[in-house]
């Protein structure tokens, strides 16, 4: 192969390494030129994206005299092996699409669920005159997740007659403080722009199965046939359906979203080479 030398401006033909095709993407040679002793960095281009046949070599500068010399490269510098670890990882990196999109998706869904959770508390605390939200705003109120911390740090908290009691209790403030924790790391993923595909999925996994449970609650855990008592909830005189109160389901349709969006962050984040 051919360059020329930036400091003298001779020509100078090399021989590529061995180990070429095992050098990354945007990989520097280094050699020294034998007219001017200037050490210099060669872009070597990827073996399996470089033709088998040499073309036939054009100079640098056509307008050069045919006579010009051309010199034979010195040997490569040795690069260090710390150096040469530094410049792999730097390509490497390079070809990874950074994942601050796919954060800033999680850190909405979040804030999303944070929001549905403190207008609940407001709602129930009188911060927010009751009959002030529209009809279908009515199903908001299942999502108070702040109450049960507020009741316990001031021991007002009625605690259920039984264990199971304590699920439906729970369910709000554990879809509140994991919403919570997902938004904290998004925003370091964003920071760092680095995307945790595992913990992204499960926690959306999760968030979903407990807006789910809370939305089925009444007919899970009280006592009596599950249809029945599901259809007196969403179809009965004071019905979910029947009163129009259709944010109760806020929480499953953004538990699905934010499940399906973390599904399809999965992919690899490597950058696809044409």
């Amino acid at each position: 192969m051919y360059t020329r030398c930036p400091s003298c401006r001779a020509q100078i033909s090399f021989e590529l390494p061995q180990s070429a095709d095992s050098f990354p993407e945007g990989y520097k040679h280094k050699i020294k030129c034998p007219s001017c002793g200037v050490t210099i960095g060669v872009k070597i281009p990827r073996v399996d994206t470089t033709a088998t046949v040499q073309p036939t070599y054009t100079p640098a500068n056509p307008a050069a005299s045919e006579f010009e010399p051309t010199y034979q490269a010195a040997p490569p510098v040795p690069m260090d092996p710390k150096e040469e670890k530094k410049a792999a990882k730097k390509a490497k990196a390079a070809e990874k699409k950074s994942g601050l999109p796919r954060n800033i998706f999680m850190m909405i869904f979040s804030l999303l669920f944070v929001a549905l959770s403190t207008v609940a508390y407001l709602l129930k605390n009188g911060t927010i005159p009751e009959g002030s939200l529209p009809p279908w705003m009515g199903g908001i109120a299942s999502f108070d997740g702040i109450s049960l911390f507020e009741g316990l740090i001031n021991k007002t908290f009625v605690q259920p007659s039984d264990a199971l009691g304590w699920i439906p209790a729970v369910l709000p403030s554990a879809l509140f403080v994991l919403s919570g924790i997902v938004f904290i790391v998004a925003l370091i993923g964003a920071i760092g722009k680095k995307y945790a595909r595992a913990w992204n999925f499960l926690a959306s996994l999760i968030v979903f199965a407990i807006a789910v449970v809370m939305l089925l609650a009444p007919g899970i855990f009280e006592e009596g046939n599950f249809v029945e008592l599901i259809m007196v909830y969403f179809m009965g005189e004071h019905g979910i359906i029947t009163s129009g109160a259709y944010f109760a389901f806020a929480g499953v349709a953004l538990g699905l979203l934010q499940l399906l969006f973390s599904l399809f962050f999965c992919a690899s984040m490597k950058k696809k080479v044409k």
